[in-house]
């Protein structure tokens, strides 16, 4: 998709430079003066198609406008997308960071006495539960993350 749109931006670029220098030869070729050369009214008919060329002109600057603008389009869709899963990874790290502080904590080999009961284990697995369910609640309400 976004190779396609470079291409067309490369294509209507070479195709404005290629036509823009007739501008001037057409707008030589179109005046009045020109008929006093030729013997005959050929200055009218490079007045249209001069005016021709303008139009030409006019529609690869507006498919130039176009593509640039669908460009920028898919750009934004695709950093919009890597945003979202930034988000995604930003709330998972915030679950398990601080559920793996207090599992190195709780499975050290040195622990204080009061560490080794088996309510501790409980107690430790609880936090880790209440933290993740503080930090969803937080991406999904006030932060409207998720």
């Amino acid at each position: 998709m976004i190779a396609c749109l470079v291409e067309l931006r490369h294509e209507t670029g070479r195709l404005r430079r290629r036509l823009s220098p007739h501008r001037q030869v057409f707008a030589k070729l179109s005046h009045p003066s020109f008929d006093v050369t030729s013997g005959r009214s050929a200055a009218r008919e490079f007045g249209i198609l001069a005016e021709r060329l303008a139009m030409a002109m006019q529609a690869v600057q507006t498919t130039r406008e176009t593509v640039i603008g669908a460009f920028d389009l898919v750009m934004t869709q695709t950093a919009q997308r890597t945003n979202n899963g930034l988000r995604v990874l930003t709330t998972v790290s915030l679950i398990l960071l601080p559920a793996t502080v207090i599992a190195g904590t709780l499975g050290m080999d040195m622990v204080p006495a009061f560490l080794l009961h088996t309510w501790v284990f409980w107690a430790g697995f609880a936090l880790m539960l209440v933290i993740g369910a503080v930090v969803l609640v937080t991406m999904r309400l006030l932060r409207h993350w998720l």
